[in-house]
């Protein structure tokens, strides 16, 4: 997917730049990916399935005050009318879904747990989805075949 949009009438160095980037960045993102695979396996097999954690409200509170953040961003953006609350957006989409994972796989069982689930299901994945498709839609992004 590439956001970088050149006339045939207007050449300079910028897209050849951009193109480095984007190569370095992508070399950067598949490093990580194929670090992080066996890590997380490793992290299956050996973490306990209960543990004692220290700083919990601090953690949490942490989360929601990220995800504030990054909606305060988007909002003031959009104001603006500035196509990059794209950024702020794709990254309240993803901390919603990952707010919706822990609340999901830290509830207790019982009622705290499908409090979790419902909670995921009718609040956070939807203004996740909706955050992400506010940034696609900002961005202009289609793909593109390579040249």
């Amino acid at each position: 997917m590439t956001l970088i949009y050149q006339t045939e009438a207007v050449r300079s160095p910028e897209p050849v730049r951009a193109q480095r980037w984007a190569v370095a960045g992508r070399l950067v993102a598949l490093a990580v990916a194929v670090f992080l695979l066996p890590w997380s396996v490793l992290l299956w097999l050996t973490l306990p399935d209960t543990t004692t954690a220290h700083n919990w409200a601090l953690a949490w509170v942490g989360l929601d005050g990220a995800v504030v953040i990054t909606a305060l961003g988007t909002a003031f953006l959009l104001s603006r009318h500035d196509p990059r609350a794209a950024l702020p957006a794709t990254a309240m989409g993803m901390l919603l879904l990952v707010d919706c994972w822990f609340d999901v796989c830290t509830s207790a069982p019982g009622l705290e747990h499908l409090l979790a689930v419902t909670e995921g299901v009718v609040a956070e994945v939807p203004l996740a989805c909706a955050a992400i498709w506010l940034a696609v839609v900002l961005t202009g992004s289609r793909p593109q075949a390579d040249d």
